[in-house]
Order: structure tokens, then C-alpha cells, then sequence
């Protein structure tokens, strides 16, 4: 939910559906949203695994690549009012998301878990746009021996003053 809009993408595909402002159950009430109001992700040719709101921007997390989107506004060309999102320019990084439930924003910051050169699932944090692993080699031997991946879930909690995520 982001900017009072629901958005939801589509399995196994590189699009994603935003609801009609402020209602989630759309205009009948029955849970159908207008088909036409989508975007595509489209910097990389991989789908969908993951969507975060954070910051006021939309992050579409690829198997293997993500874009951040942002709300632009509606017009309204010809009588008919135009899609609401954009993608920024530039912000796309070469990481996707190993697990839907992955991503997670803490504190401003978003944070994922993300596969690398070697096939390893690692953990990152978003500096802007671009990525930094976060994780160490013998936590990344960890989970990887435990076949921590598309299964995985990401939360976060507060204790004595201190924020943790906590990645199972």
C-alpha cells in the first residue's frame, strides 16, 4: 500500500496492478481492480518476485534485477487519466530478490536478500539505488547450508532501543 493505492503484481510476470485510489476492494466492492491500470518493469528482462513501498517510492525487486518507481500524479489526456507511477531514471541495480518475503524497510533503509556472482544468497542494503552486501562470508555458508532462500522471511523488532531484522 503506498500513496493510497494497493499494489499487488502479477505471478510469474513482469507487471503489476495498482487498485483505484483509496479502495482496495475496487469499484463493484468485488475485488476487481481495472485491468488497465498496470505497469511494467522494465529494465531487466526478469519478473517480478517482490514488492516494497518505502520512502514514498515503489521497489519492484526481479529474480535477478530492481527498479524503484515513484508516484508521478495522474493526467488526464483525451479524457482518460493516465498511469499514476513512473520509474526513476537510473534507479535500477543488477540484484534481485532471492525469496518474495525478503525485502523488508527498516528505519528508512531497505534491506534484502539477493544472490550473488558466486550463487550465494546474501544480505544488502540499499545506499540510494545501489546495493551493499551486508552479510559475512560465514553467515552467507550458513544459510546457504541451510537452503535459506525462496522461503525465507524478513522482520524486524525493537529491543532495549536497538532495531534488529531478523531474516528465517
Amino acid at each position: 500500500y503506498g500513496d493510497g493505492y494497493f499494489i499487488a503484481s502479477r505471478s510469474l510476470t513482469k507487471q503489476f496492478n495498482i487498485s483505484p485510489l483509496f479502495n482496495g476492494l475496487g469499484p463493484a466492492g468485488d475485488g476487481v481492480w481495472n485491468s488497465l491500470d498496470f505497469g511494467v518493469k522494465e529494465s531487466y528482462p526478469d519478473y517480478i518476485r517482490s514488492v516494497l513501498w518505502s520512502n514514498e517510492q515503489l521497489y519492484l525487486f526481479g529474480t535477478e534485477s530492481g527498479e524503484v518507481w515513484q508516484n508521478i500524479g495522474s493526467q488526464v489526456v483525451n479524457g482518460v487519466a493516465t498511469f499514476p507511477f513512473q520509474r526513476i531514471d537510473g534507479a535500477t541495480f543488477k540484484y534481485g530478490s532471492v525469496s518474495t518475503n525478503g525485502p523488508i524497510a527498516i528505519g528508512g533503509q531497505v534491506f534484502f536478500l539477493g544472490g550473488d556472482s558466486t550463487g550465494q544468497t546474501a544480505a544488502y542494503r540499499l545506499n540510494g539505488f545501489t546495493p551493499v552486501k551486508i552479510s559475512t562470508p560465514a553467515i552467507e555458508n550458513a544459510w546457504n547450508n541451510a537452503l535459506l532462500g525462496a522461503t525465507a522471511v524478513s522482520a524486524s523488532y525493537l529491543e532495549e532501543g536497538h532495531t534488529f531484522c531478523e531474516i528465517s
